[in-house]
């Protein structure tokens, strides 16, 4: 039988009734619906749902189907099968639920979404692609996202997208075009990285200015991850992460503790108001100092910094060096030199191959040495005065199996100058 001979609201390949309708030939028919009409099949193995010309609402069932808006303004839950949800004509809603799913939004300005996910969305329109709970689906003409409660990853394409967080810190990414993107309740880390052209950023304005000028509105934004190229990135008041990636940047804190990452070239870091810190994790060996307000990285690009309390240093053997304030370094892994200068330092070992660092100046009774425990275990602390060595001894067996932590030049350490987090 033609589904073309079938009322518009349909269920066909299904046992059973539906509505008012009846059975004949394996096909149940429901009543005719009109415009804003609900239609849920839970008695139903669905193949195919079909909607009317009004605007619908389709609840699925754990069976794999096949569902079709037709006009109006639509939303389709899929339910629990491997469901394709097809909008049609209008501004329609999609939500497939768990199962392996393709999406087709049609004509109009359609919105998928992920509200009951049981993991995070990893979604790239551009791509066409969708990733949810581990499963891989397809998407294609549907211009707004709107994430779960997980830690979501967003990304638009070439159209103005509107994409919201939800709860969740979320990664969120428009593309070209004017697009919305809005944090939700957790907020959310906005990121241009792809673009052919630099993107200036403005956290309190709630801007962004794209290279070929595409205007992005910022709701509930963090952070910010720019492109490779000469990108200018400012905070707000808040706690932001502001990265800048491989071209030439400046990166401007202003209020809030805030994190900046230049990345490759030669970047501009400025902290201002509250405790800031200039983050090399991913760089290679770098030698910073905030007295001289210079860093050099691996690459021989000097990075200025001013505004800057804290420092974590890379996967290399770093030299950080602190100014008359209480700073706070963090040498990372490799075999690190340390300079807390004149204030109330603290150096931080949050790993077990970040052992090995020389600390030059120690103060007992201003400075502390800070270890994470969960990150390096149950152990022993000690200080080998005749060698000048901070030791760590993991198993408690005494002098045979220490760790030499760091090698302290300065007034020793005492066990007040330690802090276990």
């Amino acid at each position: 039988m033609a589904n073309a001979s079938l009322p518009p609201s349909s269920v066909v390949g299904a046992v059973g009734t539906a509505g008012g309708g009846g059975t004949s030939g394996g096909v149940a028919e429901s009543s005719v619906g009109t415009a804003s009409d609900i239609f849920p099949f839970p008695q139903f193995e669905v193949i195919e749902v079909k909607g009317t010309p009004g605007s619908d609402v389709l609840i699925g069932t754990n069976a794999n189907e096949d569902m079709q808006g037709f006009r109006g303004d639509d939303v389709l839950f899929g339910g629990a099968g491997d469901d394709s949800l097809k909008g049609g004509i209008g501004n329609d809603r999609l939500e497939g639920g768990p199962g392996f799913d393709s999406y087709d939004g049609g004509p109009g300005t359609d919105t998928l979404t992920f509200s009951v996910a049981d993991g995070p969305a990893n979604v790239a329109l551009q791509n066409s692609s969708v990733v949810s709970s581990g499963v891989f689906e397809f998407v294609q003409n549907v211009e707004n996202l709107t994430g779960s409660v997980f830690g979501d990853t967003l990304l638009g394409d070439d159209n103005d997208n509107v994409m919201l967080g939800n709860s969740g810190l979320d990664l969120l990414g428009g593309g070209l075009g004017n697009d919305i993107l809005d944090g939700g309740k957790d907020g959310a880390y906005a990121i241009w990285a792809g673009e052919v052209g630099a993107v200036t950023v403005d956290l309190a304005a709630g801007n962004a200015v794209e290279w070929d000028g595409g205007q992005d509105n910022l709701v509930n934004i963090v952070g910010a991850i720019g492109t490779d190229f000469n990108d200018t990135l400012r905070g707000d008041a808040a706690a932001n992460r502001l990265e800048g990636g491989k071209g030439d940047d400046t990166l401007q804190g202003r209020a809030g503790d805030d994190i900046l990452v230049g990345g490759d070239g030669v970047d501009v870091l400025q902290g201002g108001a509250g405790r800031d810190t200039a983050d090399y994790s991913g760089a290679g060996p770098v030698r910073a100092s905030l007295v001289s307000g210079e860093a050099l990285d691996a690459s021989g690009a000097i990075d200025r910094l001013s505004g800057i309390e804290d420092i974590i240093g890379s996967l290399g053997q770093d030299t950080l060096s602190g100014n008359g304030a209480a700073n706070r370094l963090v040498g990372g892994v490799g075999g690190d030199v340390l300079r807390g200068g004149g204030g109330a330092d603290i150096f931080v070992f949050n790993d077990r191959l970040d052992f090995g660092d020389t600390i030059r100046d120690f103060q007992t009774g201003l400075d502390h040495i800070e270890v994470d425990s969960a990150a390096v275990g149950v152990g022993t602390v000690t200080f080998d005065a005749a060698n000048a060595h901070l030791l760590w001894d993991a198993d408690g067996a005494g002098p045979a199996d220490p760790v030499i932590m760091a090698t302290i030049e300065g007034d020793g350490v005492a066990a007040s100058d330690m802090v276990l987090v």
